[in-house]
C-alpha cells in the first residue's frame, strides 16, 4: 500500500506515505483528500502528511514547483488549512523544503522531523486562529 489517508472527526487528515512516492501517487492522494469540489476544501482544518515510511521520492524541482501551487491553490479556498510535514530523512527534508519555499506560505505550512512536533504546531496554529477569532 503506497499511501493511508485517515479523516479525523476535528476536520483533520493524515497522510502517510509508505515506498516509492511519485507525483501520481501525490496527486491521486490530492484528489482523495480534497475531492474535486472547492466547496470540500473548506471543510478540512489540517492535513499532516507523514513521509516517514517512504523510501524514495521521484519528484523532479519543476514537480516539486507544481506541488507548490496546487498546495497554495487549496490554501486560497480555505485562509484556515494548515499543512504539516513529517519528514525525518536528511534527502526527504530538502526536497520538502524546497516544496515549501515554492509554496512561500511558511506560517501556513511546516516542516517537521517527528510527527509529535507536527501534532503540537497543528494544535498551537488551531488555538492561535480560535483566540483570533474570539470578539
Amino acid at each position: 500500500m503506497p499511501y493511508k489517508i485517515t479523516k479525523l472527526k476535528d476536520g483533520g487528515v493524515i497522510n502517510e506515505f509508505e515506498g516509492i512516492v511519485t507525483l501520481e501517487k501525490n496527486a491521486e492522494v490530492d484528489i482523495k483528500i480534497f475531492g474535486e469540489d472547492p466547496a470540500q476544501f473548506k471543510k478540512i482544518s489540517y492535513v499532516i502528511s507523514d513521509w516517514s515510511k517512504a523510501t524514495k521520492v521521484t519528484h523532479t524541482t519543476e514537480e516539486l514547483r507544481e506541488l507548490a501551487i496546487m498546495t497554495r491553490q487549496r490554501l486560497e479556498f480555505n485562509p484556515e488549512l494548515l499543512f504539516a510535514i513529517i519528514v525525518p530523512r536528511d534527502l526527504l527534508y530538502g526536497l520538502a523544503r524546497m516544496w515549501h519555499t515554492y509554496l512561500g506560505e511558511a506560517h501556513r505550512a511546516g516542516l517537521f522531523r517527528t510527527r509529535e512536533e507536527a501534532e503540537i504546531w497543528i494544535k498551537e496554529k488551531l488555538s492561535l486562529s480560535k483566540e483570533s477569532r474570539k470578539p
